[in-house]
């Protein structure tokens, strides 16, 4: 995603498959994009903690995001999330890149944030702190 001058996001097309850990913020974040966002490359996501693409087109659809599924890729549509609670399938992935969408949009609450504890214990606590220094 490419952010000009103005500060406005620009959707992406891109092949995500060397660095899918990512692709879950990415899809996150897309929905503030001004146009369409595909990641590609991604098939092997459906494979880990959960079936990751299926997880995240579930998600932004719940908060009213127009996304589509592919066997290899998602596209997101820009639009505004409306609250929801996201659901994290146990997956901390899914949990700290939905996190991002909770700054940006009221009523995005993430259901069981703990599960970031496998990995970054204190991650929401740390998003707190940043999030207050860039208030100050």
């Amino acid at each position: 995603m490419s952010k000009p001058a103005n500060g406005i996001l620009k959707g992406v097309d891109v092949n995500m498959h060397s660095c899918s850990d990512q692709a879950i913020t990415l899809a996150a974040i897309a929905p503030f994009a001004d146009t369409p966002t595909t990641i590609r490359g991604i098939a092997h996501i459906r494979l880990q903690e959960s079936n990751r693409i299926a997880a995240i087109c579930t998600e932004l659809t719940r908060m009213d995001i127009r996304c589509e599924e592919g066997e290899d890729s998602i596209t997101i549509w820009p639009g505004t999330p409306k609250p929801a609670l996201i659901q994290t399938y146990d997956d901390h992935r899914m949990a700290m890149g939905f996190s991002l969408v909770g700054l940006r949009a009221e009523g995005i609450v993430i259901n069981d944030p703990m599960c970031c504890k496998k990995t970054f214990e204190h991650y929401f606590d740390v998003l707190d702190e940043i999030v207050e220094k860039i208030q100050m």
